[in-house]
């Protein structure tokens, strides 16, 4: 029988700002390790225990509401684990959502067996949020991810699980772009009481109002045409000044069912089978610029103060300077999202001096939009694994720093074990998940001559079973 905790807030407290996040939450699901297998086909540590969450956060225009999401622990109560958030991808309706427990939900299932207590909210306006959804509003994705880390901690209080100062941050597609703008807002406003570990983004539209938006006003052929009034519809929401009827910026066969679609009549799926099969009948091509008045395009191509270009001017995250260690995984055959934000961003940051910013190609052109997913999820736990510390004051479990070398290899590994550590075996990871398990021995020599090029994690595991140890290597 699920339980569900509200939770009343007194004035006295209202000084301490994680205690005023939460307004509700309920145990949804718990997992086995093999539980987790069976989803992601991989080996996992620790269970998961699953919590949907209210939460209080600001909708797009500053005024406080409830929101939803999810939240994934570990199922260990004696290790303090390092935080993380998993910010989801472009859905087609606001219960295809994280809180309900959709299929990306999945993700942080995983990372909570993988070591990592993990939240993932469902933005303003999805799940019980108010209103239409802000489509890639930076500022209104990124306070909502950081409102429930903050809610999490509280529930982990609650619940008895313990976290660490780290904290994680990744996210794909849609979700790119909110994990860079959450990494962004941590560093520029939540400084003084986060430092983000590592961020992750994958397959983000980092530079909306530059890549994206020249590759529209070009008139590509472009597969999810909804894209386009979905990000209009979201940019009058929060600023109301693009304009004053959808009939001044749309042409004439596609206003009503874009109008369905932001009342909920539809949802994004369908109107993007709508527009795609319109447009082909229409001018040939799904050429998603033709949902426009031609007059609105000119005007937006040749005033450089457009209100539209201003709005999406603001969304931009490619231009700033990041002291996270950071990398931007994608693929050149991404369909959706030209593979191009990444190099741009790679380019633009580092041109602003930021610490250890990198793009990482994990898919050639073969490699459309969802099928990148698989390999940047993995090069993210991957990436993220070379970070992240465990420890129990119960049990003195510790992950810890193994001296690994050479680094990158050509092959043979060794290996030193920290003082008064012994290990039983050793996992090494690719970057699809591929896992090689190894017996500790005599020579502390692991031989991956047999394995491809690329980037490995390198787990170490005491005779428990438990994991004490993670190192990333490069086979070169």
């Amino acid at each position: 029988m699920k339980n569900i905790y509200t939770l009343l807030f007194i004035c006295f407290i209202a000084f301490n700002s994680s205690a005023q996040k939460v307004i509700a939450y309920e145990n949804v699901a718990s997992y086995t390790p093999s539980e987790i297998s069976a989803l992601i086909p991989f080996s996992f540590a620790y269970g998961a225990k699953v919590y949907r969450v209210e939460y209080e956060s600001p909708d797009v225009h500053g005024d406080l509401d409830t929101l939803s999401g999810l939240i994934a622990f570990p199922e260990n109560t004696t290790n303090l684990f390092p935080k993380l958030s998993y910010m989801h991808g472009t859905v087609a309706s606001r219960t295809a959502v994280p809180s309900y427990q959709s299929t990306e939900s999945n993700v942080i299932v995983a990372m909570a067996g993988f070591g990592y207590a993990s939240v993932a909210p469902d933005y303003p306006g999805l799940g019980i949020g108010r209103g239409f959804h802000p489509y890639v509003h930076a500022e209104s994705e990124a306070q909502s991810g950081i409102d429930l880390v903050i809610a999490m901690e509280e529930i982990a209080a609650n619940e008895g699980y313990l976290l660490n100062d780290q904290l994680f941050i990744t996210g794909y597609s849609q979700g790119g772009h909110a994990a860079m703008a959450m990494t962004k807002l941590v560093e520029e406003k939540y400084s003084n009481d986060y430092t983000v570990t590592a961020s992750a983004p994958m397959s983000g539209p980092y530079s909306i109002s530059g890549i994206m938006l020249d590759f529209v006003l070009a008139e590509n052929v472009y597969g999810t045409p909804a894209y386009l009034p979905n990000v209009l519809l979201s940019m009058q929401t929060a600023y109301g000044n693009l304009y004053n009827d959808l009939s001044e910026v749309v042409r004439a066969p596609y206003v009503d069912k874009i109008l369905e679609y932001y009342n909920e009549d539809i949802d994004l799926l369908e109107l993007n089978t709508f527009l795609f099969n319109k447009l082909t009948e229409l001018e040939g091509a799904s050429i998603a610029v033709k949902i426009f008045n031609q007059e609105y395009i000119d005007q937006l191509s040749s005033d450089p103060q457009h209100p539209f270009l201003l709005a999406l001017q603001d969304q931009d995250v490619d231009n700033w300077m990041s002291n996270t260690p950071l990398r931007m995984f994608y693929c050149t055959g991404d369909d959706q999202v030209s593979y191009l934000n990444a190099i741009q961003a790679d380019s633009s940051m580092n041109a602003m001096g930021s610490f250890d910013v990198e793009s990482e190609l994990v898919g050639g052109a073969t490699v459309d939009h969802g099928g990148c997913f698989t390999p940047a999820f993995f090069g993210t736990r991957i990436f993220f694994g070379g970070y992240q510390q465990i420890t129990s004051p119960v049990n003195n479990l510790s992950i810890t720093s193994f001296d690994i070398y050479p680094n990158p290899t050509e092959g043979y590994l060794q290996y030193e074990l920290p003082e008064n550590i012994t290990i039983d075996n050793i996992k090494v990871i690719n970057i699809i998940g591929q896992t090689e398990t190894f017996r500790a021995n005599t020579t502390n020599t692991i031989d991956l001559t047999q394995h491809a090029k690329g980037m490995k994690l390198v787990e170490f595991y005491n005779e428990a079973g438990e994991l004490i140890g993670v190192e990333k290597v490069i086979v070169q």
